[in-house]
């Protein structure tokens, strides 16, 4: 703020260089608490991603241990629609050194239509029983 000397007529304001430094102050917040925001939007994205993921994956393990028949050797990819997203999801058995148990695991990926590969986003590794093998 600037005031005149005395006995001259008194003016009471922002000089135009006050006016751009307090602009150049709020930007520089501004742009601080959009750059703050953004970051806070896109981890708040990933857990969500991740946390739909290891829930798809745990079904697909739960599914191949309810099967009655149990499970062989595969590999199998299938894509899935889950809380209306899609998902590419990688299954492999593989045999371990006890008879009766089986390894799974399981690759869940995002699938995001511009993008022509999906994104890796959770893989689960699971035992499972081979119920042909204890009856």
């Amino acid at each position: 703020m600037t005031m005149r000397a005395k006995g001259a007529r008194s003016c009471i304001g922002f000089t135009l260089l006050e006016v751009l430094v307090a602009l150049l102050v709020f930007s520089l917040l501004a742009s601080a608490a959009v750059s703050v925001t953004s970051q806070y939007v896109v981890s708040q994205e990933r857990v969500r991603d991740k946390t739909l993921a290891s829930w798809l994956a745990s079904n697909v393990v739960t599914e191949l241990r309810l099967k009655p028949s149990g499970s062989t050797v595969t590999e199998s990819h299938t894509t899935r629609e889950f809380a209306n997203q899609n998902w590419e999801v990688q299954t492999t058995i593989t045999d371990t050194s006890e008879k009766a148990m089986h390894r799974v695991e399981v690759r869940v990926s995002q699938v995001r239509p511009p993008d022509p590969a999906p994104k890796p986003v959770y893989t689960l590794s699971a035992f499972i029983e081979d119920g042909r093998q204890t009856k």
